[in-house]
């Protein structure tokens, strides 16, 4: 007997302050564990790419000044000129 205590009321102060604490114990890992689940990637090689703006279309006459300067430099040949530069001006 201590203090006017014995062996069970000890054991009902200490579940009267050990349960109510294991309580919010549990309530709070289960909070951190859904916001870990449903928060979104934060790495950067994520599997979908964040959706960019297309890039604004080139006009025919900026797609054949940039085709005549591949020819100038030898990055396409004359045939994949005339092919590519047939294209464009169909396209008009």
């Amino acid at each position: 007997m201590f203090m006017g205590f014995d062996g069970w009321h000890a054991f009902i102060i200490l579940g009267m302050v050990l349960v109510p604490l294991a309580i919010v114990a549990v309530i709070v890992l289960v909070v951190v564990r859904v916001s870990r689940n449903t928060a979104p990637p934060a790495s950067p090689m994520s599997p979908h790419p964040p959706q960019t703006a297309p890039a604004p279309a080139l006009s025919a006459s900026d797609r054949l000044a940039e085709l005549d300067r591949l020819r100038e430099q030898g990055r396409i040949s004359d045939a994949e000129y005339e092919q590519t530069r047939a294209r464009i001006l169909g396209e008009l």
